[in-house]
């Protein structure tokens, strides 16, 4: 069924992609939500019942509520760019992706060595700032879990680990069951990373520091994402490198601008269209969006490099973030004063920056300014 949402007058453009960005996770139920700019509606494909589609519409009510009564912050972009050629071909939309339930995705060999001669630049933008390299599990363990607390403030993005407990009775009762199979599975207290930055935290934590360290690592990271969304620039597993860096504040800050600089002129060699922009976090409560969101747009904390693929979208392909002290604090790294150190972290979504450049230049290698 076809379920329409009036979209109240006054929501500002930013308000609008709110509410239509955070409809998709009232009910897996809804199957596609698309704005009608012309009769200023949100228009939701919808598979439930008549009865649970009241309690959606009473939902998103709270939703418009709530989005209503938070502070909204427009900033310009920092720096902009735009290509003087034709993008090649179209992206692929959300309808055509082929779902990975389905069938098993991959690269082939020319977007396997495109994938490394992007994250040979990436590598070589964390070498200019004498970065140590790292490789670290794909699993996040409980304990650094509960130190960062990801899990609470983005509930809607984790893959928890399950296994079958290593009890002979168990495993012959789940090795006869012809039936669902979910009882005999038990959370570990793991999850999938959702990216790489607290392994390395969780190196520094505990300990007393008197320099500044700076690492990258690469590696395999997902987030449990809307499923009707997924694309070739948004998936469940993607991969990514990150640069992180801890130290004073002065340094982080200035470390920040030097990496964002270095991307940023990459990104120009590239010639694709595109700006950097103030953002913040995707946080799934409305108290966390109205106080650690909007902080993160006042100080600048936190910044995305975004390609424009045609019909005004936009795709984040690098963040710039600024963690201050809090991720020190958590994790207990301290300079020889006891005091919290700052931090901050450069990350790249290599699968979004090659799905970018076969947008903008197809599969013929020989065109890309590589």
């Amino acid at each position: 069924m076809k379920i329409y949402c009036a979209i109240p007058s006054q929501f500002s453009l930013r308000q609008r992609n709110e509410l239509r960005d955070r409809i998709p996770f009232i009910s897996e139920h809804i199957n596609m939500v698309k704005v009608n700019t012309s009769e200023n509606k949100i228009v939701l494909e919808y598979e439930g019942t008549e009865e649970e589609s009241t309690v959606l519409k009473s939902e998103m009510n709270t939703l418009i509520e709530h989005i209503a009564a938070t502070r909204w912050i427009e900033k310009p972009a920092v720096k902009k760019y735009e290509t003087k050629h034709h993008h090649s071909l179209p992206i692929k939309q959300e309808q055509q992706h082929p779902h990975p339930k389905k069938t098993s995705a991959y690269y082939n060999e020319v977007e396997l060595a495109l994938l490394e001669k992007l994250d040979a630049e990436m590598l070589a933008i964390a070498k200019q700032v004498k970065a140590q390299m790292r490789s670290y599990p794909t699993i996040l363990h409980e304990q650094n879990m509960q130190r960062n607390q990801y899990h609470k403030n983005f509930p809607q993005h984790i893959y928890a680990v399950h296994h079958i407990p290593h009890q002979h009775k168990i495993i012959e009762q789940f090795r006869k069951s012809n039936e669902g199979q979910d009882q005999w599975f038990t959370h570990t207290g793991d999850y999938l990373q959702p990216c790489i930055c607290y392994h390395c935290y969780e190196e520094l934590g505990n300990q007393k520091w008197d320099n500044h360290h700076i690492f990258t690592a690469k590696g395999p990271c997902f987030r449990h994402e809307v499923e009707w969304k997924l694309n070739t620039f948004r998936k469940n597993e993607f991969m990514m490198r990150e640069i992180v860096f801890v130290g004073d504040q002065q340094w982080v800050i200035f470390m920040r601008e030097q990496l964002m600089q270095a991307v940023w002129t990459l990104f120009c060699k590239l010639d694709m269209t595109g700006h950097i922009i103030a953002a913040h976090d995707p946080f799934f409560h409305y108290d966390d969006v109205q106080q650690k969101a909007m902080f993160q747009l006042v100080t600048d904390a936190k910044y995305e490099l975004e390609v424009n693929v045609g019909d005004d979208k936009h795709y984040s392909i690098a963040s710039f973030n600024y963690c201050e002290d809090v991720l020190c604090e958590k994790y207990n790294i301290t300079g020889r004063d006891g005091q919290a150190l700052y931090s901050g972290c450069v990350a790249f979504g290599l699968d979004r920056w090659l799905a970018a450049l076969f947008y903008y230049y197809g599969q013929d290698m020989k065109k890309l300014p590589l």
